[in-house]
């Protein structure tokens, strides 16, 4: 059997090829939206999982990101130990707790990992 010349599989290709032939037409920085755009579509469409869960996967990883540089900032910017355990007391209702074993287990590797480099 021969393959479709639309196949799925020769789309990002072709939407790359696309995105380039449109961007050498256009000036300014219009090129890269259009670009863009035509290139995340395809990567959307060619994805196995559906663009609602890409979506929620990247609100999730946006609002990890936005925590971890929440608590950075405190350990920075706090005047001591008590004001970063009370910002710490106050965010903890909305955060997202990990299974009791897990933190255990990263602090145990972690203390190997501390013998034996040491």
């Amino acid at each position: 059997m021969t393959p479709s010349p639309f196949s799925l599989r020769r789309f990002p290709l072709r939407a790359l090829t696309g995105a380039l032939l449109v961007s050498a037409t256009l000036s300014a920085c219009a090129p890269l939206i259009v670009g863009g755009a035509m290139v995340g579509g395809a990567f959307m469409v060619t994805h196995r999982r559906t663009s609602g869960a890409q979506v929620e996967d990247q609100a999730i990883e946006l609002k990890a990101m936005n925590r971890t540089r929440e608590i950075l900032g405190d350990l920075f910017t706090s005047q001591g130990v008590g004001d970063i355990a009370d910002k710490a007391a106050k965010r903890k209702p909305r955060m997202h707790l990990l299974p009791y074993g897990i933190p255990l287990c990263l602090g145990f590797v972690s203390y190997l990992i501390y013998l034996h480099g040491a």
